[in-house]
């Protein structure tokens, strides 16, 4: 699932885009892969391995554009126990 634009959708971490990124990184904690993008964008990434779930955030200037959630392994319809959009 991606989230792009819609600002009305939270998550259980009660963030949605446009909100910061600090406020991700509070709540879920500091285990995270941190890459640079084109554009000044960057992409925080946090990874479920029990569930093999990844969440991706990307963002600009502090501020939260997009939200991605991937299932690896799409057997088992298991729920991503960081993220409920």
């Amino acid at each position: 699932m991606t989230l792009i634009s819609d600002q009305s959708i939270n998550t259980n971490f009660n963030t949605s885009i446009n909100n910061r990124i600090q406020n991700v990184k509070n709540y879920l904690g500091k285990n995270f892969i941190e890459k640079k993008l084109r554009n000044g964008f960057k992409a925080t990434i946090y990874v479920d391995k029990d569930n093999q779930i990844k969440l991706s955030l990307i963002h600009k200037d502090n501020k939260i554009k997009k939200l991605k959630s991937i299932r690896s392994n799409f057997k088992n319809d298991i729920p991503f126990r960081y993220v409920i959009f």
